[in-house]
């Protein structure tokens, strides 16, 4: 792979290389495909959530399915899963989940002192039944983390370990 990168394990007991620089993780990408976005999108204006996530084509290929998954923890969380994927613009594809009210149940590393990578796997399924797997990390510090759990009303609620 070259360079720096975390040894992480994922969902199943497996470990996936999640390149790194001073910055964080590095998006992931292939011969095909570039990661444009994985990551929490917080409203405090009306105290909601979503996630969202994107890749690029890199040369048009044609979609058929796009499956996005949060492997970080035992159990992998399907976030995504896009049987009828659409391209728009410059062959970009993004899907946002629905808004959810955020609580310790159901974000709970958000609660969690310590630095935190939440690692999502793309799987991509091409118009010609080949598969495409990447695994994208996205940096949670702890000074974000304690941004978003004051925005979102959560800053009273002791953090967990």
């Amino acid at each position: 792979m070259g360079g720096i990168a975390l040894n992480a394990e994922i969902s199943g007991g497996s470990k996936v290389e999640i390149p790194i620089n001073r910055h964080g993780a590095i998006k992931a990408e292939n011969d095909d495909l570039r990661v444009t976005d994985a990551t929490l999108i917080a409203d405090f204006k009306v105290r909601l959530c979503c996630y969202a996530f994107g890749f690029q084509e890199k040369h048009p290929f044609g979609l058929r399915r796009v499956m996005v998954e949060d492997v970080t923890d035992d159990q992998p969380v399907v976030m995504i899963d896009d049987r009828h994927p659409r391209l728009v613009g410059n062959h970009y594809w993004r899907a946002v989940t629905p808004r959810f009210t955020p609580t310790p149940d159901n974000i709970h590393w958000l609660m969690e002192v310590d630095y935190n990578m939440r690692i999502y796997r793309f799987t991509i399924v091409k118009d010609d039944g080949q598969t495409e797997v990447l695994y994208d990390g996205q940096d949670y510090g702890n000074p974000v983390k304690e941004y978003i759990r004051i925005g979102m009303g959560l800053e009273k609620l002791p953090p967990r370990r």
